[in-house]
């Protein structure tokens, strides 16, 4: 089941499904909160290249070789995931020279291939350049630029939400 939180007393069950069940395909970039939901849809599909790209640019920086070796350190680090449980808290906001900044709190569930459940708590931070002042292609869509999550002892459903600030 993937839960998506809109404050700490309210929770909407965005897919009502259980971990046996097949999980739909999501990809929506059109607000923060979105974009960390399919995030985590992508994890959940193994769909890694896919999870990587909301944290890219339009036009990726680097080299290809070094865009790749990121990429596999990525790809490895959920060698072991089976599946995500997520909670989505109400961003906080920030405007600056034609971006916007958000900062998303999320509880995650994080189910091993052994079996263990482990339950972290942290704030991811996106940023949006305005469509008005992209004239060019590829298009720079919201993307993730920074995730910090700890690990916690509660409960999924009892954590509470991160305090995230810009």
């Amino acid at each position: 089941m993937l839960l998506v939180c809109f404050s700490t007393a309210q929770a909407q069950d965005v897919n009502a499904q259980s971990q046996a069940s097949v999980e739909t395909y999501y990809d929506n970039r059109s607000t923060a909160r979105d974009v960390i939901t399919s995030y985590y849809n992508a994890i959940n599909l193994s769909q890694y290249a896919r999870a990587f790209s909301y944290k890219l640019r339009g036009t990726p920086e680097g080299s290809a070789e070094a865009l790749n070796a990121q990429y596999a350190l990525f790809r490895d680090g959920f060698a072991h995931t089976a599946h995500v449980r997520l909670r989505l808290g109400q961003p906080v906001l920030d405007a600056g020279m034609s971006k916007i900044y958000s900062a998303v709190p999320v509880v995650i569930e994080v189910l091993s291939d052994a079996g263990k459940h482990q339950v972290y708590s942290g704030c991811y931070t996106l940023v949006q350049v305005s469509a008005s002042v992209q004239d060019y292609v590829p298009f720079d869509p919201i993307r993730i630029v920074d995730a910090k999550l700890v690990k916690i002892s509660n409960n999924f459903k009892m954590a509470p939400m991160p305090d995230c600030r810009l």
